[in-house]
Formats: structure tokens, C-alpha cells, sequence
């Protein structure tokens, strides 16, 4: 994932789902950022569930900090929705990635 445009280039799996599923209106689809990850399963391939859990999985390994992952999700990617101060980022990618990698399905 290391490009001269950012750590998360906004083509890949992972740039596309959290730009596209964490909108700045994304709670008049979904209730809960976790419901959000279930419609994203529900609504897309196996394969594209699982290289958006790959690349998500590539970004946690790199053991960003909170500062570096607020620069990579805000500065560099421009994510709308910020999960804090429920959530830190990395307990939120981590969530987000326990549920890619689960077997749950929202109905």
C-alpha cells in the first residue's frame, strides 16, 4: 500500500469502502459504524470483502500511532466520519477488520 499519493490510495478495496461507507451522511443508512461493515458484506463479493480485509490488515501491521493514523485517515484519505471519542482509530480498524474476517452477515 506505500504510494507516493498516501498509505491508503482512495482506488484501493479499503480507500473505497471507508471514503464510500463512512460518508458524512452514512448514519441515515446505518444505525452503528459496525452495521456498516455487515451491509458492506452483505452488498459485495466474497473477494472484495476479503482484499478490503487484506488491505486493512496491511494498514494495522504497520503499528501506525493514533497521530499517524489521524493523518492517514483525515489528511491523506479525507475520511468524513471520525469514530472518537467512542472509539480510537485503531480500535476501530481493528473492530472493522474482526468483522471483514467474521462470518457475520447482517440480515
Amino acid at each position: 500500500m506505500n504510494n507516493p499519493h498516501g498509505v491508503i490510495p482512495f482506488e484501493s478495496s479499503l480507500g473505497q469502502f471507508l471514503c464510500g461507507y463512512y460518508h458524512q451522511d452514512w448514519q441515515l443508512d446505518d444505525r452503528t459504524w459496525d452495521a456498516v461493515v455487515l451491509r458492506f458484506k452483505r452488498q459485495n463479493p466474497p473477494e472484495l470483502v476479503r482484499e478490503t480485509a487484506g488491505d486493512l490488515e496491511r494498514l494495522l501491521a504497520q503499528e501506525f500511532d493514533e497521530s499517524r493514523l489521524d493523518t492517514v485517515l483525515f489528511k491523506e484519505l479525507r475520511l468524513d466520519w471520525d469514530p472518537r471519542p467512542g472509539l480510537s482509530l485503531h480500535a476501530w480498524l481493528s473492530g472493522i477488520l474482526q468483522l471483514l474476517r467474521s462470518g457475520a452477515h447482517a440480515a
